[in-house]
């Protein structure tokens, strides 16, 4: 990735100024190239691979740059020979996209949920909460851990993670997450489900988003030997 340094600064500027979402931290990455409008305002974060040009999600800069800057990229990318495409988009932009001739593909949804109203009350959440009130009778606890996380914790989650990764159809998958690197892991609030001896089963990793009052999880793994439902438990827990 040909990326200097005063460019991927520019870059953590602009996000910080005009961040929208939880994707914008992974515009960040070092697994990522920019493409900059005319001003230096604003930018798109993308990888090539297979003469492909794969932007992660939207533009990021003043909204009145957005049209200007998707087709200046569109045009970067032909005139390399790749195609283009842009992953994980918000729906604010379709229009933009479409006018410049982009088409739209749904692939799915994130899931959000609005912390001031959750609750395991209710016949809805009856499994979840017998499940959870097990898990605590056995001696499952969560710990939240700010960052910097110590170096003992960081060796119990390359454990967890290096187990995770070895379970059929598990991968490190970059482009819109983080992956198992210490120093990442280090920089971000962790929680952890550990038993009553005090080891750690399963884990997730917080990352801030720039949508104001909302965060998000990242890397989300556990033990193959860790006990069933331990997951849902982390994450009741952590909300």
């Amino acid at each position: 990735y040909r990326t200097l340094p005063r460019e991927r600064a520019l870059a953590k500027e602009i996000v910080e100024r005009h961040g929208r979402s939880s994707l914008d931290y992974f515009k960040l990455r070092p697994n990522k190239s920019y493409f900059f409008s005319p001003s230096r305002r604003c930018f798109i974060a993308y990888s090539v691979g297979a003469n492909f040009a794969v932007a992660l999600a939207d533009p990021v800069g003043p909204p009145e740059e957005t049209a200007e800057t998707i087709g200046g990229f569109r045009r970067f990318c032909e005139d390399q020979g790749w195609g283009v495409a842009f992953y994980q988009t918000l729906p604010d932009f379709l229009p933009v996209y479409r006018s410049l001739g982009f088409k739209s593909l749904k692939i799915g949804d994130d899931a959000i949920v609005d912390l001031t109203g959750f609750t395991l009350d209710g016949r809805v959440r009856k499994r979840l909460r017998s499940r959870v009130k097990q898990l605590e009778k056995e001696g499952v606890r969560m710990k939240y851990y700010a960052a910097p996380v110590p170096d003992a914790l960081l060796k119990q989650l390359r454990e967890i993670s290096d187990e995770w990764l070895r379970l059929p159809g598990r991968s490190e998958r970059e482009f819109s997450l983080g992956s198992f690197d210490p120093a990442y892991l280090r920089s971000t609030p962790v929680a952890t489900a550990e038993d009553a001896g005090g080891r750690a089963l399963a884990f997730a990793n917080i990352v801030a988003s720039y949508h104001p009052g909302e965060a998000t999880i990242d890397l989300m793994r556990h033990r193959p030997d860790a006990p069933n439902g331990v997951m849902d438990f982390l994450f009741v827990k952590l909300l």
